[in-house]
């Protein structure tokens, strides 16, 4: 899976190149990220792939925090805790140092070794699914800061397409679970770069990607690629794009509703 190795090393040298681009006061910003400054994202990969490297993790301590709600957020906090009095330069090269030891972890993992299953941020998976949940972590924490700092970009190239197309393999499980689409219902679902048009339907009680997009969908719903990026993070509300006319939504409204609200994969 080189090819994966690859996209992953993309992600860590964006990340690490939109953070150089910072002034002083942009580390304090606060992101779309709950409680998150910007510093915070940097400090978030960094602890995450110490973690992985099988460094140890940060001490206990009290979480007083209102936007942490599980045990996982918890884990994320302590971490974001003890890096908080870093200053941006000791963090950057905290981060170029894990992510350099992980890359060389990666490049060193056979065809078979990919496969094999390991303990990953959110429990044991195939290493392949690991790493493709780093490269989404790190994307979208990538475009938190962006977002917050004034400096988009990285919206074109292999690790947005690759992005995109995990969260647009979701959407059949968005539609048939969580939307509870009705048997023969469809959206098409028309997104700009690093997207493209596809169309989701429903069939036997489950949603399946459509070879073709139908004629009279159900539900259309048109946007630029970073709004479904954005909606599929959960950092941006289906209200707030529409609003700023990035979204159009055509066909039931109920439907689409249900689909927006149920568009959140990113955890």
């Amino acid at each position: 899976m080189a090819g994966l190795a690859q996209v992953m090393e993309q992600a860590w040298s964006s990340m690490e190149e939109v953070c150089l681009q910072l002034a002083p006061d942009d580390w304090a910003r606060p992101t779309d990220c709950p409680g998150w400054s910007v510093k915070d994202q940097l400090a978030h990969i960094c602890a995450v792939e110490s973690v992985l490297l099988g460094r140890p993790p940060a001490p206990e301590v009290p979480i007083d925090a209102p936007y942490v709600r599980n045990e996982m957020g918890q884990v994320h906090e302590r971490e974001l805790i003890c890096r908080r009095g870093r200053s941006p330069e000791q963090l950057l090269d905290e981060y170029r140092d894990v992510t350099a030891e992980r890359g060389k972890v990666l490049a060193s993992w056979t065809e078979e070794e990919w496969n094999e299953e390991a303990q990953g941020v959110l429990g044991v998976a195939q290493r392949t699914r690991i790493i493709g949940i780093r490269v989404v972590d790190v994307f979208t924490l990538e475009q938190d800061i962006r977002v917050a700092t004034g400096k988009p970009g990285h919206m074109a190239g292999d690790v947005a397409r690759f992005v995109f197309g995990q969260m647009a393999a979701t959407m059949p499980f968005v539609l048939g679970k969580r939307a509870q689409a009705s048997e023969g219902e469809s959206v098409v679902f028309a997104v700009g770069p690093p997207g493209e048009t596809f169309a989701v339907g429903t069939s036997g009680g489950r949603g399946a990607r459509l070879e073709q997009l139908p004629a009279d969908p159900t539900v259309r719903m048109d946007m630029d690629g970073e709004v479904f990026l954005r909606l599929t993070a959960g950092r941006w509300s289906p209200k707030r794009v529409v609003e700023e006319r990035r979204l159009r939504v055509s066909g039931d409204k109920d439907l689409a509703d249900r689909i927006l609200a149920g568009m959140i994969i990113t955890p």
